[in-house]
């Protein structure tokens, strides 16, 4: 799993001897269920076009490290993604439950794939509910945990009635109890035991939520479950339900994961579309964001950048000085201080940026990043105004 400090360690490295490798491996595609699974050809096939562009003094020492991760290949991986940092003296591996895009770099450490997918796949609570528990439970990476469950446990022993009909209390909170002139106290009664118990568990979500800052939550259970229960949550807290699955009791983990997951990506990328239309709007108005590699740039040096918003490819390359981590589009030397530059991908540099000049990164993909692909797929939103106006480079 991914820790916050094992890439933060990997960012701030100052090596230039990594070799990066983030694979797909999951084991059910069909192209990874023979002798020789798919990955594994890829990486073959990569390493030897990589050899070619490393300086003869460093092949040897590369050479040895696409040996040890071949050897780490032997053994099937895990997980369905597998990101490896190697370098003398290094090593550093992520085996992940959601597959990563096929990539392979040498230099600095090229955390892209990485930051990707923990983008992709961010923090969602999943309230699973039903009449007698409500589970919370954390997806992260495609992976579900089990944060906390409530029981709700029934003692009639003490219960006494009076003959006649009595109004159900659970008409209100949507839950199924018997109605009209035949109306089983008994019912009514068990029902308002239900909607106490869904009351107190809505309260200690808000409070777990809370906690965790996590922003996004996907309800899960019947329709009437899902409803009643979502009426007892606060009002600041529906904006955060970025959907419902319909799911009937016993619900599994397995189950609850297959069926939410797509409901979180799907709302993940409209909220990606949502902020690159907007980001292009705002852009077009030269208003509070830029599009395009030079401004986007020229913004981020200057401190100006509050959010990167990119392609996970990040397509393009830029100038690049070790000696100062600035980058330009149009330079043959560093005009921050003046020193060597190399051409560098853009993808392979843009996290050390964001983080050496305090601006996010938002890495998108899918329709996202078709609509930002017309503004070379780079944009940003800016801390304050432009003062005059950035073409595109």
């Amino acid at each position: 799993m991914i820790r916050a400090q094992d890439l933060d360690e990997l960012l701030d490295s100052s090596r230039q001897d990594v070799l990066s490798v983030a694979l797909d491996t999951d084991p059910r595609r069909p192209e990874h269920q023979v002798v020789k699974p798919a990955y594994r050809i890829y990486f073959r096939n990569a390493t030897r076009r990589l050899l070619r562009t490393v300086p003869r003094r460093q092949r040897e020492a590369v050479r040895e490290n696409l040996l040890r991760i071949l050897a780490r290949l032997e053994d099937p991986p895990q997980g369905r993604g597998l990101a490896i940092f190697a370098a003398p003296g290094l090593w550093s591996e992520f085996v992940l439950p959601v597959p990563l895009p096929n990539r392979i770099r040498y230099g600095r450490p090229d955390l892209i794939s990485v930051l990707w997918a923990a983008d992709e796949y961010e923090p969602v609570a999943i309230l699973a509910v039903d009449q007698r528990r409500v589970r919370v439970l954390r997806m992260y990476l495609g992976g579900t945990t089990l944060v906390d469950a409530d029981e709700f446990v029934l003692d009639t022993s003490d219960w006494k009635f009076k003959s006649g009909a009595m109004r159900p209390a659970g008409r209100k909170s949507g839950m199924n109890v018997s109605r009209g002139r035949q109306a089983d106290p008994f019912d009514a009664r068990v029902a308002a035991q239900i909607e106490r118990f869904w009351r107190g568990a809505a309260e200690a979500v808000v409070e777990f939520l809370r906690g965790q800052r996590i922003d996004r939550v996907v309800l899960a259970g019947t329709d009437d479950s899902v409803y009643a229960f979502k009426t007892l949550l606060p009002e600041t807290l529906q904006p955060a339900i970025v959907g419902t699955v319909h799911l009937s009791p016993p619900m599994t983990l397995v189950e609850i994961r297959r069926r939410v997951l797509p409901v979180a990506l799907a709302a993940e990328h409209q909220r990606e579309t949502a902020l690159v239309a907007d980001l292009v709007q705002q852009a077009a108005g030269r208003n509070l964001a830029v599009v395009g590699r030079t401004a986007t740039l020229g913004a981020l040096v200057r401190g100006q950048a509050r959010l990167v918003v990119a392609d996970r490819g990040a397509p393009g390359e830029v100038w690049w000085c070790n000696a100062c981590a600035y980058a330009s589009v149009h330079a043959e030397r560093c005009t921050h201080c003046g020193g060597p530059v190399e051409r560098v991908e853009l993808a392979h540099v843009l996290p050390l940026m964001a983080r050496r000049h305090g601006a996010g990164l938002e890495l998108i993909s899918s329709g996202a990043a078709v609509l930002l692909s017309r503004h070379e797929g780079i944009g940003a939103t800016l801390r304050y105004a432009i003062s005059a106006p950035a073409a595109e480079g």
